[in-house]
């Protein structure tokens, strides 16, 4: 069973306050998985067992880079980058990435030491640009960690015009002969 982060934590004390309950247990399910294995699927949880399309839509691998290339304008960029991050984020603490707030600090979500250095793996993993654990404790908003590692993460694009000058490189070096590849390397 996975702890329950913040996030969610908050929005279920919101659906068990105002009902007449003495006692509530609550837990997270992976239910289209756990509704696979029961027999006879109980119609009162069928609807639990529909993946909505934005869901599936959002666990697809976006590749940051390419988005980033695409982009015009440094505020496009920002923004890009501001989304990526909130979707870490939010994968991260269980939640949905609409229920974060980007100007925030990320530990109001309830962000410890140990999701800190999650998210910063993530991030390194995804994106090859380090994170200090102390600047996700320490109170930035995750528009300010865009504003802060922008520089980084853009300094990483390979813009289109550069990718198709590196190609036609590459076929030039392909055809060079023995005697004109040696002849460059020794330059």
């Amino acid at each position: 069973m996975n702890p329950i982060y913040a996030v969610n934590g908050m929005q279920a004390l919101e659906r068990v306050f105002g009902q007449q309950l003495c006692h509530a247990v609550i837990g997270e399910a992976d239910w289209p998985l756990a509704l696979n294995n029961y027999p006879g699927k109980p119609a009162l949880y069928n609807h639990l067992a529909v993946q909505n399309e934005d869901a599936a839509g959002d666990m697809q691998e976006t590749d940051l880079f390419s988005i980033l290339a695409k982009a015009s304008s440094t505020e496009e960029k920002c923004a890009v980058i501001m989304d990526f991050f909130a979707e870490i984020i939010a994968e991260t603490i269980h939640a949905k990435k609409e229920a974060l707030v980007l100007d925030e600090p990320i530990s109001s979500v309830g962000v410890d030491s140990i999701i800190a250095a999650e998210i910063r793996n993530k991030i390194n993993k995804k994106c090859s640009i380090n994170i200090s654990i102390v600047d996700l404790l320490g109170g930035i908003s995750i528009a300010d960690l865009a504003g802060k590692h922008f520089n980084d993460i853009n300094d990483l694009i390979i813009e289109d015009e550069s990718e198709a000058d590196l190609e036609a490189l590459l076929n030039q070096l392909e055809n060079l002969t023995e005697e004109e590849a040696a002849l460059l390397l020794s330059k």
